[in-house]
């Protein structure tokens, strides 16, 4: 799995991708940093 898809293909990719341990760690060590996160979601069409 990667640490940073450019993409998830799936509702349960998402999923995985949000409760992977590496992905856990990264926020449990950065989230001192951030007074919010933003997310934006969309899709491109090549």
């Amino acid at each position: 799995m990667p640490l940073n898809p450019p993409e998830c293909e799936s509702v349960e990719a998402q999923d995985a991708y949000q409760s992977h341990p590496i992905h856990l760690a990264f926020i449990e060590n950065y989230q001192h940093l951030w007074k919010k996160v933003v997310v934006y979601d969309g899709i491109t069409t090549p």
